[in-house]
């Protein structure tokens, strides 16, 4: 475990930076909060309720190249290779991209989709337990919770103004 003050969050993130492009919360200009690439720690917000579009997106796009064909055959499109922290996400989202493991990543049946493979290998999930959880939130009736450790790699708790890190991976 570990505990950062939330005044050394701008610190915390650039340290990341120097290996990891950061997505986490931050307000539009409409007062919007989406996951999006941080550009310095200052821009994160960890004031909000949860993204209106899931962190899923991350290790799973919506649109992708997987090759070009061309008169000369197939040329598949290289692995991406991006090194990435989806930062404050929500335990409920982390738990979804655990369950969408099971789907592309299957050991049972041996299929491997060898892109999300690679991005799900290059990210890193840390995960923002809510406090004070929404009156539509239905987590706990999927078995997770408000801090579940599903799917995150770090479990990251608010407690007034420091933050409390677990290691769950």
């Amino acid at each position: 475990m570990g505990i950062i003050e939330i005044e050394k969050l701008p610190d915390f993130i650039a340290a990341l930076q120097k290996e990891y492009t950061i997505y986490g919360p931050v307000k539009d200009e409409n007062g919007e909060v989406a996951l999006t690439e941080v550009n310095t720690g200052e821009d994160i917000t960890l004031d909000f309720v949860n993204f209106k579009l899931s962190p899923k997106s991350l290790f799973f796009p919506q649109c992708e190249v997987l090759g070009t064909l061309s008169r000369n055959g197939i040329k598949e499109t290289p692995q991406p290779e991006e090194k990435f922290v989806a930062f404050a996400v929500r335990p409920c989202d982390a738990d979804a991209i655990k369950s969408i493991n099971r789907i592309f990543e299957d050991e049972t049946t041996g299929y491997i989709d060898p892109s999300f493979a690679a991005r799900r290998q290059n990210g890193v999930l840390i995960a923002l337990a809510c406090n004070e959880p929404c009156t539509t939130c239905f987590c706990t009736s999927v078995g997770s919770g408000p801090s579940s450790e599903k799917g995150a790699d770090i479990l990251m708790t608010r407690l007034d103004n420091t933050l409390l890190f677990k290691a769950c991976s």
